[in-house]
């Protein structure tokens, strides 16, 4: 059968990639009428860079790659909290912090609470992890 033109080719280029992917289940074949992704412009200001690890994770629902999509969009220092996500999101609040929730599960996002120095509750520190990383330390964070 002769190749199909305008297939792409599977997204596990890389060894890494191959690894990563083995863990989920494997996507349909691409049949010969499948299509490309194509970008009308490259966008040249005002966009993130995103691993690709991260938004095509499939243990990660679509929401909470959205939310993770959002947070890694602000640099850091951006004053950030739950109430903030929640209003830049389309969805309600108990749809978002679900989605906060399954980041933390899966360990793309760590929350870390504040204690001001007579020991009282601060803010929350949204730390954006890498889960096949280590953990990262509190000192440099």
């Amino acid at each position: 059968m002769p190749k199909a033109i305008g297939v792409p080719a599977p997204i596990s280029n890389t060894p890494s990639d191959q690894a990563f992917s083995t863990r989920h289940r494997p996507c349909p074949p691409v049949s010969e009428r499948g299509r490309s992704v194509r970008r009308a412009t490259a966008p040249i200001s005002l966009f993130s860079k995103i691993a690709h690890r991260w938004s095509r994770d499939r243990q990660l629902s679509w929401k909470a790659r959205g939310v993770l999509t959002w947070l890694n969009s602000h640099a850091p220092g951006f004053r950030v909290s739950e109430k903030t996500i929640v209003c830049a999101a389309p969805d309600g609040r108990d749809a978002t912090r679900a989605a906060i929730r399954e980041l933390e599960s899966h360990g793309y996002l760590v929350r870390e609470r504040e204690r001001g120095r007579d020991g009282r509750l601060g803010g929350v520190n949204y730390i954006l992890c890498e889960p096949w990383a280590p953990p990262p330390d509190p000192e440099e964070t």
